[in-house]
């Protein structure tokens, strides 16, 4: 037993002739029946036009009778909340009975609030409601055509309802908790019909849990009736005789209801400690799916047994104990037989098993049936009685000899008094739940829980996300979201929902009329499930969700003709065009379609899956209420894995209005994510990949925040649009990718890699709620390439003859020393590629793309080329951390300060750019000796890239404190850049008028260049990059004027505001000098070459203090530089950081003689593919570089997109739209009489003078000429 009891200390309802406990349990105990007639004007059509018969029920009902609610008015006080009156009464009447049964609830309990700790579950059956059609229906007219627009929006329909009516899910049960003062939060849940007591399980739970010390567990269910009668009747669910007669032979259907039902609830020690009184116990509770049983809308006798068998197992109680059992049964043969079976099979031990079924007093209540069925029972132990269930005179054969037996007439309820409740949905839910009189319980049978706060840091089993599944917009799988994250891509609404057909356990046909949020969560799931196992009975599924307003399509159907004769446009608009613009005719396949809870049992059963299944709401944040569930059950031992989804179609006209109406700005979004779920331990054992953890337990500041939190590093809004009920759950989604993949995506571009973050907190802000957060931490870091990934296929031979021979032959070898390399995207080379490859090595002309040959290796020595921060682009380098993460781990441990202490600072500046581009110089030195195997005997740095070369080669190995140095010094963020004070005080010393600094990249020699700047003081020659490329910088206007005299090959301003190399630096020596003067330390092998000399310069803190000031103080002579070390012996040079402009000048430089030069970065560099070519050229040269294990690594992390396979593509829904009305044919007058035509004028034919047929005693059609007159012609 590991269940603790929960007293009930409370009650309230609303039901069919009865609005409170008391009168309920008198009801029943008279056998009475509460059903009747819709109420006038309930279903807002006249019932002529939606009456119809068994026999034409086609888009009509033939019953009007249900369980009805009336008087609900007179009794409702809508003051004494914490809401106002008037904004309550602006919503339906569904809102009014959760506040009114809720407060009964807890009035009776003796704790009329406010409480902190207490909370709310409510089954709330997600239809739109009476107001929340008529908000719809209004939406729609609203976007017909002005004319018919006008017409149609009169009298009652003239006023909009309250756009709150739009969130009939989650909305009642956050705006009660807020009304009542409940602290401990709300939410809403669907599992159809056995929604109750999934409510009173689950509230059962946090008094478990101790995360509150009361907990109201109701349900509600009061959606647009008309919808239910019509549709229960295209299932042909519904009595033909308007009778509910559960476990009677003759049954012939249910009868539907409404009504809500709510129980107030303590742990049984703190409610007998308070002194209140205990109304009932709840020993135990099971739930259960049928998994793929016998379809959606058939009942399972196998899940309906697992479910029981649950509940008796946590109670430690045996089934033959209990003397009363409430079952679900409904009145339809099917169901009532198959319950019966199950009820058997687990009560085979008992001798006499009395049974009932409320059904039979008030109809079936859908949502609210189980909790209507607890009142009655609860009554029933109070009383002492066992109540009758009325109608039933000739049971079901199924019961006969079994130790069932419908009791017929109220009986003392003698011996112990324990009972039991049943309740069964469709999609396969099950629920079923023991209850004890107070006086069967004689002490708690498991430990108390301690009091603790939700938010109070717990150390608690580590629960992991093993799998991802989405369908974000207009993409398509988790790998075209985790595309868009990584890369900083948009997507927008769905264009179409593609069910993929293979090993799909549903009719394609039926798909058409499945709401949109349904399929595309279902392949969401079967995304996310792919490469996990998944244990049957004990996976649950949760899907958060809202009420879909397109359901309320089928009621505008039923409706418009009946407003188009109010308009007075019955005759100019076709009724039938006009029912087809808003939905098809009401078909079984709709109204299964339609079910709100199928959104998680049509995964359930498509994966057959029976763990209990049920959609959450809590608007936006139903997602991450939906992972608090699952989360617990995996700790609880309830569960051994979760599904976790939410989807919403937001992009509709409906739902943009609310939001308008509600001041919500955001731009509507389409969405669905699954994430699934074990304890770490389990999904290390089954070899799951961690993406990430729940971190729940964890209250310090995190890495990364994601979702609309003020401190939000991305808000996938955003990015994708808000897609209402999953927008909480895709920002976790984008957390755990972010973490898996140590990037921070960024609004504006693609992840930023360098940040490294290990925690996140997902934050979403629900409607008429509080923020929600989830805190996640990481877990295995995954390599990621957007593939396919290049491959390298190297020929060699004595010559390019034999090399040529070797690709013809595709026999691969670097052993010759003549080498052709082939970049490719697949496994071997093309037709076409080889073709051009041979035409280039036989003819000569361009070298084709993705080919590299040397006739010869090149033998020398290899340096390491770093560039300066002005080649510093947004997003550089990011697609090599991806594809391996590993390097990001080894740069964070050696330079800790180059990813998060950068991220601190201010977004944008020099100083900024110069250690983005060195953070990427170093992870390329990382990749270059680590991965490719290189050593470098020379370093060569551009400018800042001295600096870059001393962090990334070890030779200053305090990166923190140079970092902290450079930004505390104000060199690079007031003197040198920015306010440029340095500059100013020079010039204003030297008599140089000027506020800006320019930089120009110009096509012109050096000596060129010193000639136009002779006399010019406030210009200077910056650096001489290689021959004919030189850089000029100083005052702006001065600097622009040299250039233009200059008449160069080409002038570039860049984009770079910093001065230095310059006369100006003299003002700031010191402190430049002081900054750069770092502790060293040795790097053997290894020379370093200074921009100003050229020359290599001796490793100390005084040697390096010098070299870096002087270059920064005059004139960069690369191309002198170059020349030294080549000089020296370096005939290799690979070049570290972001583009490849230093690869460009040494080329120059050098010319025709031996050497090669590489870049390992190109922008745009997609699928690194300059990467790859940057190795080709190394392995061609005869550089020994360990290519193969960097292949085999990008392979590894190559990620395509899903292939296409077959599919059913279906298409959103297009908003309504009314035909035109047909126009009316124009009345025109009378034409005038007109006088006789005499009978002879000359040269005429006479005429005669014939009677119209409208003329008294006229048959003919006018005059006509009588050619007997005068003979034939």
């Amino acid at each position: 037993m590991d269940f603790e009891p929960i007293a009930v200390v409370g009650r309230g309802c609303v039901l069919p002739g009865a609005l409170d406990p008391d009168t309920f349990w008198a009801n029943i105990a008279a056998g009475r029946t509460s059903l009747s007639a819709a109420p006038a004007g309930r279903w807002r059509v006249p019932r002529d036009r939606v009456m119809g018969s068994v026999d034409d029920h086609v888009d009509r009902t033939w019953t009007e009778t249900g369980g009805y609610v009336e008087g609900f008015e007179s009794v409702f006080d809508p003051s004494g909340f914490a809401i106002g009156a008037e904004r309550i009464g602006a919503l339906d009447p569904l809102f009014h009975w959760v506040l009114y049964g809720a407060r009964q609830a807890l009035a009776e309990a003796g704790r009329p609030g406010p409480l902190p700790r207490g909370g709310l579950v409510l089954g709330n059956l997600s239809y739109p409601t009476e107001a929340g059609a008529a908000f719809a229906e209004h939406v729609w007219l609203s976007e017909q055509r002005p004319p018919l627009r006008d017409a149609l929006l009169r009298g009652g329909r003239r006023a909009r309802p309250d756009a709150r009516n739009r969130f009939s899910s989650g909305l009642p049960a956050a705006l009660a908790a807020r009304a009542l003062g409940l602290g401990a939060g709300a939410w809403s849940l669907d599992a159809a019909c056995a929604s109750s007591l999934y409510a009173v399980k689950l509230a059962c739970d946090r008094l478990h849990d101790g995360t509150a010390d009361l907990m109201v567990a109701g349900a509600v269910s009061r959606p647009d009736p008309l919808y239910l009668h019509v549709g229960f009747c295209a299932l042909s669910a519904t009595s033909r005789t308007g009778r509910s007669r559960p476990f009677q032979r003759d049954a012939d259907g249910l009868v539907h209801g409404e009504g809500a039902g709510f129980v107030a609830l303590m742990r049984l020690p703190d409610a007998v400690e308070a002194g209140l009184p205990v109304l009932g116990v709840i020993r135990g509770a099971g739930l259960s799916n049928d998994g793929r049983g016998a379809g959606l809308i058939s009942p399972s006798e196998e899940g309906q047994v697992r479910a029981m068998r649950l509940a008796y197992a946590r109670a430690g109680v045996a089934p033959d104990s209990v003397t009363l059992v409430e079952c679900h049964a409904t009145g339809t043969p099917v169901g009532d037989a198959v319950e019966a079976r199950a009820i058997t099979r687990v009560f085979a031990g008992a001798a006499d098993v009395p049974i009932g079924s409320v059904k039979s007093n008030i109809g079936h209540l859908l949502a609210s049936a189980g909790m209507s069925g607890l009142l009655k029972v609860l009554g029933a132990l109070g009383a002492g009685v066992r109540p009758p269930t009325p109608g039933v005179r000739r049971p079901l054969d199924a019961l006969s000899g079994t130790p069932l037996r419908v009791l017929t007439e109220p009986e003392q309820w003698t011996g112990p008094r324990r009972a039991a409740v049943s309740a069964f949905g469709f999609g396969g839910t099950n629920a079923h739940v023991v209850v004890d009189h107070p006086d069967e319980v004689r002490r708690p049978a498991v430990p108390r829980p301690a009091r603790r706060s939700p938010d109070a840091p717990e150390r608690r089993a580590p629960v992991a996300i093993v799998a991802v599944g989405a369908r974000v917009g207009d993409g398509t799988s988790a790998e075209d979201l985790r595309r868009a994250v990584l890369g900083g891509e948009r997507r927008g609404p769905a264009k179409e929902c593609a069910v993929a057909l293979t090993g799909l356990c549903f009719p394609p046909v039926a798909l058409e009329r499945t709401v949109r949020h349904q399929l595309l969560v279902l392949e969401a799931a079967r995304d996310a499930v792919r490469t996990v196992t998944l244990p049957r009975e004990r996976t649950m599924v949760v899907i958060g969700m809202g009420v879909d307003p397109e359901v309320a399509r089928a009621g505008a159907r039923w409706r418009v003709p009946h407003w188009l004769e109010e308009a007075g446009q019955a005759g100019a608009v076709p009724a039938d065009r006009a029912r087809d613009a808003f939905a098809p005719a009401m078909t079984a396949e709709g109204v299964v379609g339609s079910m709100p809870n199928l959104a998680a049992n049509r995964i359930s059963t498509q994966l057959d899956l029976g763990g209990p299944g049920f959609t959450v709401s809590a608007e936006e944040a139903s997602g991450p209420v939906g992972l608090e569930l699952a989360a617990r059950a995996l700790r609880a031992g309830e569960a051994g894995a979760a599904l976790v989804g939410a989807a919403d179609v937001s992009c509709e006209a409906v739902h943009r209005a609310a939001l308008r109406e509600l001041g919500h700005d955001s731009e509507p979004g389409d969405a669905s994510v699954v994430l699934v779920l074990k304890l770490l331990d389990t999904a290390r054992r089954d070899g799951d990949e961690v993406v990430a953890l729940l971190d729940d337990g964890c209250d310090d500041e995190p890495d990364l925040v994601i979702g609309d939190g003020p401190d939000a590093a991305f808000d996938p809004s955003a990015a994708f649009g808000r897609a209402h009920a999953a927008s909480g759950l895709v920002s976790v989604a984008v957390a755990a990718i972010a973490l898996q993949h140590r990037a921070v995506p960024r609004p504006d571009g693609p992840a930023d890699t360098g940040a490294v973050p290990h925690t996140a907190r997902a934050v979403v802000t629900p409607v008429e709620g509080p923020a929600v957060h989830v805190r996640l931490r990481a877990g295995d870091a995954r390599p990621w390439l957007r593939g396919p990934a290049p491959r390298l296929r190297v020929y060699s031979g004595a010559d390019r003859h034999e090399v040529l021979a070797a690709m013809d032959a595709d026999v691969r070898s670097d052993a010759g020393p003549a080498r052709l390399a082939c970049v490719t995207d697949g496994d071997g080379v093309s037709s076409e590629l080889a073709a051009a490859a041979r035409r280039w090595l036989s003819e000569g002309g361009p070298r084709p793309a993705g080919v590299r040959f040397r006739d010869r290796p090149v033998s020398g020595q290899t340096a390491f080329v770093y560039t300066n921060g002005s080649a510093a682009y947004e997003g550089m380098g990011h697609e090599l951390m991806l594809a391996l993460p590993s390097l990001g781990a080894d740069v964070r441990e050696a330079h800790h300060a180059i990813g998060t202490r950068l991220r601190s600072g201010p977004p944008g500046g020099v100083l900024r750019q110069i250690w983005c581009a060195a953070e990427l110089a170093v992870g390329h030195t990382v990749f270059s000796r680590d991965v490719l195997g290189l050593r470098p005997d020379a370093s060569l740095g551009y400018s800042s890239g001295e600096s870059t070369a001393l962090v990334a080669l070890g030779g200053w190995p305090d990166a923190s404190g140079l970092y902290e140095a450079t930004r505390d010094s104000g060199l690079f963020t007031t003197e040198l850049t920015g306010e440029l004070r340095a500059v100013r005080r020079h010039w204003r010393r030297h008599g140089i008028r000027g506020s800006r600094w320019s930089s120009y990249l110009v096509g012109a020699n050096a000596d060129a260049v010193r000639a136009a700047l002779a006399g010019e003081p406030a210009v200077h020659l910056l650096a001489v990059n290689a021959p004919g490329v030189c850089v000029v910088g100083g005052e702006s206007e001065a600097c622009a004027a040299v250039v233009g005299g200059l008449g160069t090959e080409f002038a570039v301003e860049l984009d770079y505001d910093l001065a230095a190399h310059a006369p100006e630096l003299a003002e700031v020596r010191e402190v430049w000098r002081a900054t750069h003067h770092r502790p060293t330390a040795e790097v053997p092998g290894v020379r370093f070459y200074s921009g100003a000399t050229g020359q290599a310069y001796p490793l100390t803190a005084e040697g390096a203090a010098d070299a870096v000031t002087a270059q920064g103080m005059g004139t960069i002579d690369f191309a002198a530089m170059v020349e030294q070390a080549w000089a020296d012996g370096v005939r290799v040079f690979v070049e570290h950081g972001p583009q490849k402009l230093c690869t460009g000048w040494i080329k120059r430089v050098l010319g025709d003689r031996e050497h090669v030069a590489v870049a390992l970065d190109a922008p745009r560099d997609t699928g690194l593919r300059q990467l790859c070519l940057a190795v080709a050229e190394l392995v061609v040269a005869g550089v020994p570089v360990r290519a193969g294990e960097l292949l085999g690594r990008l392979a590894d992390a190559a990620a395509e997109l899903p292939g296409p396979g077959p599919s059913v593509p279906l298409s959103p829904v297009p908003p309504p739209r009314l035909p035109h009305p047909a126009p009316s044919l124009p009345a025109l007058p009378r034409a005038p009489r007109l006088a006789p035509v005499p009978a002879h004028l000359p040269g005429r034919t006479a005429a005669v003078l014939v009677p119209s047929a409208r003329e008294p005693g006229g048959t003919g059609s006018g005059a006509v000429g009588d050619p007997g007159a005068e003979g034939p012609r």
